[in-house]
């Protein structure tokens, strides 16, 4: 375990996590809840707080819209590096790393097989592929309420639905 973790008197000043969520796993909320709960308490409570000289590093591949990776991404305290493999022409972004021609072979294969969710995680660092995301850009309309266009909307409103699609 990692709390409690003591070198002598002194606290971990440097933690590096690493792919710590199993992909078989991450369709399980509770599961995901438990593991947040275990970074937030377990990890960080494991280093001194009331020194500036400790860091927690966290390395994953994007496994889940709601995987600790990306809740650390809307964590305001949390600095994140997000280094996707290509852009979204499917052009790499680090040639000595991974060749455009080479994703571009990965993409094909991906398409072939119906993968490519498992593409955008892997390479572009998203968590769904936008061809299969259940809720598109283009379905949503925003207004502001005090704008004339929402006004002359609301009058023709029988119902309205409020909702998060990331849930």
């Amino acid at each position: 375990a990692i709390r409690g973790a003591l070198f002598g008197e002194a606290r971990p000043d440097i933690i590096v996590l690493d792919d710590v969520q199993d992909p078989r796993y991450i369709n399980n909320e509770d599961r995901r809840n438990s593991e947040w709960e275990w970074l937030l308490d377990d990890v960080c409570n494991s280093i001194n707080p009331y020194r500036d000289d400790w860091k927690i590093v966290f390395i994953d591949t994007v496994k889940h819209q709601d995987g600790i990776s990306e809740r650390l991404a809307d964590m305001p305290d949390w600095v994140t590096l997000t280094l996707p493999a290509c852009n979204a022409d499917f052009k790499s972004t680090a040639e000595t790393f991974i060749s455009t021609k080479q994703i571009k072979e990965e993409v094909s294969s991906h398409m072939a097989a119906g993968t490519m969710d498992v593409f955008y995680r892997a390479r572009m660092c998203l968590p769904v592929s936008p061809e299969s995301t259940l809720f598109k850009h283009e379905y949503f309309r925003y207004y502001e309420e005090n704008s004339y266009e929402w006004s002359k909307l609301l009058p023709k409103l029988q119902t309205m639905v409020i909702c998060d699609p990331a849930r």
